[in-house]
This record gives structure tokens, sequence and C-alpha cells, in this order.
């Protein structure tokens, strides 16, 4: 069964409370000096395109392509819900935001996760897509 996916905005309560539950994930992942996750605002603001794939009526991922450099598009916040994950959604989301890059006329990609997120690194990877070192200012995982 594939997911309907769809640029949306956090306004949508299921999409919002997705994000929450995807942060607080995170946190159970990653010490607070190692988790780079995007408020809900930074995940609203221009140049930003917000994700989310529905199954069964709600909120099953989302995924954001933030485009902040000219020709480099950041993926960031691709998580399926609990109950999705290891299914297809995840590259689902990975595929559409890919499209919305090119769409945008971006052709460089990065991909950004937590390095104890193992499905999300497994994704990435199953995708096809390097490992390379932080591009962005943060700090060191510890």
């Amino acid at each position: 069964m594939t997911a309907s996916i769809a640029i949306e905005s956090l306004l949508e309560d299921d999409a919002k409370r997705h994000i929450v539950t995807a942060h607080s994930f995170s946190s159970s992942l990653h010490p607070a000096e190692g988790r780079h996750v995007l408020t809900l605002e930074a995940l609203a603001a221009p140049g930003v395109t917000f994700c989310v794939a529905r199954r069964a009526g709600g909120a099953a991922g989302t995924g954001a392509l933030i485009r902040d450099d000219p020709g480099l598009g950041r993926i960031k916040e691709v998580c399926p819900e609990p109950v999705w994950r290891g299914s297809s959604i995840g590259c689902q989301i990975l595929a559409d935001i890919e499209a919305a890059l090119r769409e945008a006329g971006s052709h460089r990609l990065a991909v950004e996760t937590g390095i104890r997120k193992t499905q999300a690194l497994g994704l990435y990877r199953g995708a096809k897509r390097a490992d390379c070192p932080r591009f962005v200012d943060y700090r060191p995982a510890p």
C-alpha cells in the first residue's frame, strides 16, 4: 500500500504532532548537544518544503527539503511514524523530496540525520546516498 504524499503546512494538527513525536524520538537517541532538529517555526519558514505522507487517513511520516544555499538542497526530518517504519514510506518521502529539489533547480543534495538513527541511515544508504562529513556548522556528536 503506497502513501499519498503532499506538500502541506505544519498547521495540520497531525503533522505538527508527528514532528513533536519525531523530536522526542531524536531526544531519546541523542544528548541535547548532539541534536540538531528544526523547530516547527523553522520547518514552516520560506525556503522549506514540508512533505507529509498519509496512510489510513493520518500522517504516516514527514520530510523536509531546505533550500538555504543556492544549488543545494538539504533533506531533514524524514521520519515515518513508528508503526510504518520499515515500510516504503521513507523511500516514498525521499523520492518526492528529491523531485521537489529538481523542480526547484537545485542540483546537489545533502541528507542530514543523527549518527544513532540506524533506520534512517539504512534508508539513505539503501537509496545509494553516500555518507559524508558534517557539512553544516554542527558540533561533533558526543
